[in-house]
């Protein structure tokens, strides 16, 4: 099968090019939400097929990208991977933006970015503050506009890994989570991709940009929640860490420092999901 289309990411477009099964499934079903219609030129353009050794060949603007291929056996698996390495470089290219890799929700108006390492908890607890009234944006990658202090997230449509699947807010998610028809079998367990509103009790992602009003560093999970606010120096060192791709100048990181200098940082210990996310969504409004 052979796809192309175009997809928005922070007011950018980026048009796709596939040849190849698993890849277009990917981009037909994970970011189904992030494509938009009727582009005349789209902002840059990319190419994927697979090589008869069963590699992915990836090019983003006409660049050969290095792309991982974990689970080469299962082309669905490196269709996934390589589909999120192409758009992290789609992030990466915004003239005016820093793309980080987290977790994104929408609370009184403002945006909330959750950043931790990889499987810390951020999507469980990106949906357990929607459960709770917060509005879920993205929860893969968010592009912070420096010049406007605006965030957007990338309308992936969220993928859990099956320990995630005992931490979701409420047991019909997870009986619907777990009958969803797109899983997949790895040496870790079930991987659950492209999960859709319903399967998720009408959670989805959302394009919209909003005035980004709070970080969210998520240091440690652990049986009991903790949370602190910090200054911007504390935090800068793990908000850099979580991005794609650091700035390169003085001038892009003091850009950055002023697109935080009014945005609460806070450090957060995960506990149980739930109090943890009722917790952090009443600090917000004290705070407010």
């Amino acid at each position: 099968m052979r796809l192309a289309a175009t997809y928005g990411l922070a007011g950018r477009t980026l048009a796709v090019d596939a040849d190849d099964d698993a890849v277009a499934h990917i981009l037909q079903t994970t970011y189904a939400d992030a494509r938009v219609q009727n582009v005349r030129a789209a902002h840059h353009t990319a190419s994927v097929r697979r090589l008869s050794d069963g590699r992915l060949h990836v090019r983003f603007d006409r660049r050969a990208l290095a792309v991982g291929d974990p689970g080469a056996s299962v082309p669905l698996l490196s269709a996934y991977y390589a589909s999120k390495e192409l758009f992290a470089r789609f992030a990466v290219a915004h003239p005016l933006g820093l793309g980080f890799y987290g977790a994104l929700v929408e609370v009184g108006g403002a945006a909330v970015l959750i950043l931790g390492p990889t499987t810390i908890g951020k999507t469980i607890f990106a949906l357990h503050l929607a459960w709770q009234g917060a509005r879920f944006l993205g929860d893969e990658t968010a592009v912070l506009d420096v010049s406007s202090s605006s965030i957007s997230a990338l309308a992936r449509r969220p993928a859990l890994r099956e320990p995630a699947l005992e931490f979701l807010p409420s047991g019909e998610m997870r009986d619907r989570v777990s009958g969803a028809a797109h899983v997949l079998e790895t040496d870790r367990g079930r991987f659950w991709y492209a999960l859709q509103s319903d399967e998720l009790c009408g959670i989805a992602p959302c394009e919209r940009a909003y005035p980004l009003g709070a970080v969210c560093i998520i240091r440690e999970r652990a049986c009991g929640f903790a949370l602190r606010r910090i200054e911007i120096a504390q935090a800068m060192p793990a908000i850099m860490q979580r991005a794609y791709a650091r700035p390169a100048q003085l001038a892009e990181l003091a850009g950055l420092r002023r697109a935080m200098r009014h945005v609460a940082q806070y450090e957060l210990t995960l506990g149980e999901p739930r109090t943890s996310a009722i917790a952090f969504l009443n600090e917000l409004r004290v705070c407010a």
